[in-house]
């Protein structure tokens, strides 16, 4: 089995992450490699990119290593390992002379034709008795070949009979139960459906061995001829996959298995083992053989390392990964790496999976390896992959029948294009790199099948990945030993295929014709039926799955209620992952499930909030318009339902809006409209925010006794689920003892708010937390810790740009870089923020903000044009708000840019403005300064 992918792929949507790479590998080619490592969650097109990169990097003259980590063998070194195997073209069937000459042929250069390094590099991944094919073995040795099996990285399956229970708690192996009695287990005279899962087996896995303990129960139940050809066709199967067949004799078939080798003594020559850092043949560890192949080898031709999946790591591995990273940056070598960052933090048995996660906090550390991350794709790319595929062009009806419920995951797009049926005359055409079977076939294969097939096939189409027998038997209500009996045909007529008891379609195309073909009200009932056997199944480890399977049956079912708690439940999960897009998605859907049940109070609630949700993920990410209509159709249905805290806290929401785009009327209109309510219905919590809402107000007029009083009142409030206001209020508060020039005071706040932030995971508020306080560090001459604690903040938020609160940050960050003389910093964030589109209603003082900090970046790289215009758009912004405090330190900033180049009477002009403004709020420190700059421009220019 070769790990390098071979298969052409459609790229579509990933320009600049390929060019990211793309150039790390132009720098490699000149001496500077470096490791980048693709994370995103599965099917959105890592191994795609990953693949396309290769080729490009093959045809630029690269030798590319493609290693894989495997969720069922976690073997030390198992991906470069592999990767060599496949580079040498090393073959299982091959003798250990002919593997090794080959490898030694392809040696080149003085260190690596040496000796010692050619064996101990040779033994890392070429063993001389690697067992393939067919053998036997005695039952007393049964234990040693388990044990040599399993520290070997196999992947075991043992057919054994069904008394036996002696290997039912052993770790990392799958049992097969042969026996007439049970209902679990597989009846002796199957012999067809053993084969069939032993050579699921074999093909499913590298590196797999199968242990045949049942062949006494077999001679009992079957003429010899039939178990002598099934041992025949076993061995022949194992040995074309490269994988292992063992015979266990218990005594009375010896004469059965006499053509078979022997793997005795293999398993006792092989005893000792090895460990993982050290070779038997060699005093170099396996990290120093395969660097200094990689040093050698990229000297005549650049290297691109691959390594997929790396979630299932192990940390020996990432301890040479870590190693050779290392020594990248000299080194005509680059590593790519990728995983999926929800599955590498996951546990089993209290344990976590993978030790990924600490490998990256600490290579991270080191700064080895820069990061791409894969977003979905927006509706312009869906619409060119779903052309590529179609190869014509699909119109919008079309277009949304394909890309409905795939959130913009290309692997959810491309399997509802394999799975769309027939409508009317117009059918889409699948592309002809997408296999289908034709309609007509099919349908003649099932037309002809038992009722019980036919139902067992129906249910497995409404399963879907879930899938398995004792599933389908319990939702169906019938004996798994007759289901067995109806397997067989479905297996024979190549509708299905079993692996360890799931069934898996041979194509979507089936699935998806059987599962059209069932009438809607049979359809409805037998996903009632599919959620109950998940509800009561441990076949989902994981409640997230659980609940995603579950929203889907509910929905399709008709039970409405129930897949609107599902979808809620879902669109929670993607709220505390920051995934505002996928969150949207499933409160739409739970909006279409509430508007499908009964009307009353508690639906109406529940719409109410759900719109309320919506609102405030929309406003959050710079969807005002949006949000508001959210808002204003909650008022809709609560004043329609008299429902007074649906009012007011929709009419608080809609005066958050107003307060951002400085509509000063109209904020306050909303808020005393919500106060009013609130106050009627004792609503304290409506009441709170209301009071933390006018204090902002206050705050940004520069009137801080009035808003330290609101925020006061705010505060002594009881708190109800109100952590991210409560932190803002925090920063709020310090900001306006910073303004007032109480560096001292703000820090406690700051710090306050950094500590709330973290123990609530609210990273975008604990990074604008982080800069703030770096602000006031910088002001307190603390210059090494401002900047610190300014690029954690920076780093908290910088893959979440949309984001209004991380813009903030990122600015913030900037100027304090630009304080800190670090402008290649400062250009570097102004260049991804560029790439941010502003809001058509965003935060006005935010946008006057961005222009200020772009003046300055401007001033700084002599740009005095670009500087001048960027300033006079912050001035025409602050003047028009009238905010203070913001207009005076733009005054403040432009002043010095004037300076600078000596127009020393448009600079007085703007620092006096900017003490005006200073004045007006009692902004003591600011003032002072402002006025000693006065007096040193007053100085010279009486000079002058």
């Amino acid at each position: 089995m070769n790990t390098h992918p071979k298969r052409e792929s459609i790229f579509i949507g990933r320009e600049e992450e390929k060019g990211k790479i793309l150039k790390a590998l132009t720098n490699t080619m000149d001496g500077t490699g470096s490791m980048i490592l693709i994370n995103g969650e599965a099917g959105i097109g890592k191994t795609y990119l990953l693949e396309h990169i290769s080729r490009e990097a093959e045809s630029s003259g690269f030798n590319v290593l493609w290693g894989r980590f495997l969720d069922y063998r976690r073997s030390p070194h198992l991906p470069f390992k592999d990767m060599m195997i496949d580079h040498f073209n090393v073959t299982s069937n091959e003798s250990y002379d002919d593997k090794i000459n080959k490898v030694k042929k392809n040696l080149k250069g003085p260190v690596l034709l040496d000796g010692e390094f050619q064996d101990g590099f040779i033994d890392m991944f070429v063993p001389k008795d690697e067992p393939v094919g067919g053998f036997k073995l005695e039952g007393k040795d049964m234990d040693q070949l388990l044990d040599f099996l399993l520290r070997t990285g196999f992947r075991v399956l043992i057919i054994k009979g069904e008394d036996d229970k002696e290997y039912e708690k052993r770790k990392g192996i799958d049992i097969i139960t042969i026996g007439s009695e049970k209902s679990d287990s597989i009846p002796p005279t199957r012999l067809e459906r053993i084969a069939s899962l032993m050579k699921g087996s074999f093909t499913r896995y590298r590196h797999c061995a199968v242990v045949n303990d049942s062949t006494t129960i077999l001679l009992e139940n079957n003429p010899r001829s039939k178990v002598e050809n099934f041992i025949k066709i076993a061995n022949g199967m194992a040995r074309e996959n490269g994988a292992l067949s063992v015979n266990i004799d218990r005594g009375g078939i010896g004469d059965l298995l006499l053509k078979l080798s022997e793997i005795e003594p293999l398993i006792l020559d092989n005893n000792t083992g090895r460990t993982d850092q050290s070779i038997s043949s060699s005093k170099l560890s396996i990290n120093d053989l395969f660097s200094t192949y990689l040093k050698e080898s990229s000297k005549d031709q650049p290297i691109l390392i691959v390594l997929e999946d790396m979630q299932w790591g192990d940390r020996s591995s990432f301890n040479l990964l870590q190693y050779i990273a290392r020594d990248a940056n000299d080194e005509r070598y680059c590593i790519l790496g990728s995983y999926r960052p929800v599955e590498f933090d996951l546990e089993e048995d209290g344990v976590k999976r993978s030790p990924l996660n600490d490998t990256l906090q600490r290579i991270s550390r080191e700064r080895l390896f820069d990061t791409v991350t894969l977003q979905r794709f927006n509706n312009d790319e869906q619409r060119r992959l779903i052309e590529e595929l179609e190869g014509t062009k699909v119109d919008d009806e079309t277009f949304k029948e394909i890309t409905k419920g795939t959130e913009g995951n290309p692997i959810f797009i491309m399997d509802n294009l394999k799975n769309i049926r027939s409508k009317g005359s117009k059918r889409i055409k699948i592309d002809n790199k997408i296999e289908a079977h034709e309609d007509n076939t099919i349908l003649r294969k099932v037309a002809n099948i038992d009722p019980l097939a036919r139902s067992i096939l129906e249910f497995a189409s409404v399963l879907g990945s879930c899938s398995k027998l004792d599933m389908i038997c319990k939702g169906l209500g019938i004996d798994e030993e007759d289901s067995l009996d109806k397997l067989d045909e479905l297996l024979e007529l190549k509708l299905v295929t079993e692996v360890e008891e799931v069934l898996t379609f041979d194509h979507p195309k089936i699935r998806e014709i059987i599962y059209s073909n069932i009438p809607i009200e049979k359809r409805k009932e037998l996903h009632r039926k599919s959620a109950e056997c998940i509800e009561s199944s441990n076949f989902f480890k994981d409640d997230e799955i659980t609940v995603r399977e579950l929203s889907e049956h509910y929905y399709n079912g008709g039970d409405m209620a129930k897949a609107f708690r599902a979808f809620f439940q879902i669109a929670d999960i993607e709220i505390e992952r920051m995934n505002d897009k996928k969150a949207l998605i499933y409160l739409d859907r739970g909006m279409v499930c509430l508007g499908r049940l009964p009307s009353n109070k508690e639906n109406e609630l529940q719409m109410i909030k759900t719109l309320q949700m919506i609102g405030d993920i929309k406003e959050s990410s710079g969807d005002t318009k949006g949000a508001l209509m959210s808002f204003k159709d909650a008022i809709g249905i609560a004043e329609k339902k008299l429902i007074p805290h649906g009012i007011s806290s929709s009419y608080r929401r809609i005066g958050d809006i107003m307060l951002k785009l400085f509509e000063w009327d109209q904020t306050v209109d909303y808020y005393l409209r919500s106060l009013h309510i609130s106050k009627k219905e004792n609503d304290q919590d409506e009441i709170a925010k209301a009071f933390r809402g006018l204090g902002i107000i206050y705050y940004l007029k520069g009137d801080y006794s009035r808003a330290m009083d609101c925020y006061l009142k705010y505060m002594e409030f009881p708190k109800k689920e109100r952590r991210i206001h409560d932190l803002l209020t925090l920063i709020e508060v310090g900001c306006i003892y910073y303004e007032m020039g109480d560096l001292n005071q703000a820090l406690s706040y700051y710090k306050l708010a950094i500590k709330k932030g973290e123990e609530n995971e609210l990273n975008c508020e604990s990074a604008l937390a982080y800069v703030k306080m770096a602000n006031v560090l910088m002001r307190l001459g603390e210059v090494d810790d401002a900047r610190r604690f300014s690029s954690w903040g920076y780093n908290k938020v910088k893959d979440h740009l949309d984001s209004e609160i991380s813009q903030k940050v990122a600015l913030t960050h900037v100027e304090l870089m630009l304080d800190s003389a670090e402008t290649n910093k400062a250009e570097e964030v102004i260049e991804l923020l560029n790439k941010v589109p502003e809001r058509e209603l965003g935060d006005r003082l935010l946008r006057g903000f961005r222009y200020r900090t772009l003046g300055l970046v401007d001033a700084r790289k002599r740009d005095f044009e670009g500087s001048k215009k960027n300033m006079e758009r912050a001035l025409e912004v602050h003047r028009l708000l009238q905010v203070p405090f913001q207009l005076g330190l733009t005054c403040y900033h432009y002043g010095m840019i004037l300076f600078q180049q000596m127009k020393v009477n448009e600079a007085m002009d703007m620092l006096k403005e900017a003490s005006k403004m200073f004045k007006s709020i009692n902004a003591i420190y600011f003032q002072n300064r402002t006025s000693s700059k006065i007096r040193e421009l007053t100085f010279i220019k009486e000079g002058l």
